[in-house]
């Protein structure tokens, strides 16, 4: 038990998403004394699983379909765990689905035969996330093996859950910001109240780098350009009211005013404001 909660500290505290994977495959292989693990994402784009913690020198990863043509790929589409004693007994395997067979490029990939599997798909809730695979060559696994992994598979699950979800929002920030940086026109984004969220760097040098971003985030965008902070005030009401984009044009500058609109719980939602500067040519 203080192993398990050893590992648990250990699943809760690290926020390195490559460092969690291969710490749950290090430890499941220890805790279940497996010979090797390896740990499938789920690929919901093109509906497969990839193998992203595999051990080993030279393995080149692998990517498995959902389908009865592995017994890892049946246990995720079927989300149960399998513990097959003997991966080449055709008649056993018969019993669990007449379909499913041993995918032998396994074997060939880690560079031996193996004897017997053990595998869990790795779930937060109801979503399934991956699967776990674990493997012998010479003995099997045992009940209590499969008692043992299905113990900390939940708590896994968890804590995989919560860094993909990390990842998942540091990808879209870090592709709000490459989007905003490329885009040479100056952008601004702001909350509904017109507050500052959000600039980038052609907006900056539009204002003569007067400011640093520090200084005018969270202030109200009207009293930074107060030479048409009037003009902009209603067409920004505009926008909120109509949900529709609408421009302000003085002599000096062009401006697009973009409603940002998401779904939240199946409900359309105005959350902020978008604004592109254009210089007219000429």
């Amino acid at each position: 038990m203080k192993n398990v909660l050893n590992f648990l500290e250990v699943l809760f505290s690290e926020n390195d998403i490559e460092k969690l994977l291969k710490n749950i495959i290090s430890y499941t292989k220890e805790y279940i004394k497996a010979d090797r693990g390896t740990l499938y994402l789920y690929n919901e784009e093109n509906n497969s699983l990839e193998s992203i913690v595999i051990e080993g020198e030279n393995i080149s990863k692998i990517e498995l379909k959902i389908d009865k043509n592995s017994i890892t790929g049946y246990a995720f589409l079927e989300d149960k765990i399998l513990n097959i004693k003997d991966v080449y007994d055709e008649k056993n395997l018969k019993k669990i689905d007449k379909n499913l067979k041993h995918n032998e490029e396994l074997d060939k990939k880690i560079g031996y035969k193996i004897k017997s599997i053990l595998v869990i798909p790795i779930k937060k809730g109801n979503k399934k996330l991956g699967i776990l695979e674990l493997i012998k060559k010479e003995k099997s696994f045992s009940k209590k093996d499969e008692e043992k992994l299905n113990l900390i598979a939940k708590f896994i699950g968890i804590a995989l859950y919560n860094s993909l979800t990390i990842v998942n929002i540091l990808q879209k920030q870090e592709e709000k910001k490459i989007l905003i940086e490329n885009i040479a026109e100056a952008i601004v984004i702001t909350d509904l109240d017109m507050k500052i969220l959000e600039v980038n760097s052609s907006f900056m040098e539009m204002l003569g780098f007067r400011y640093t971003f520090g200084e005018i985030k969270d202030r109200y965008l009207p009293d930074i350009l107060s030479e048409i902070s009037k003009e902009l005030i209603q067409k920004t009401e505009n926008v909120k009211k109509s949900w529709i984009a609408d421009e302000l044009l003085s002599d000096l500058i062009k401006i697009k005013i973009l409603p940002v609109i998401i779904k939240d719980f199946n409900k359309e939602k105005l959350k902020k404001i978008i604004y592109i500067f254009k210089y007219p040519k000429g």
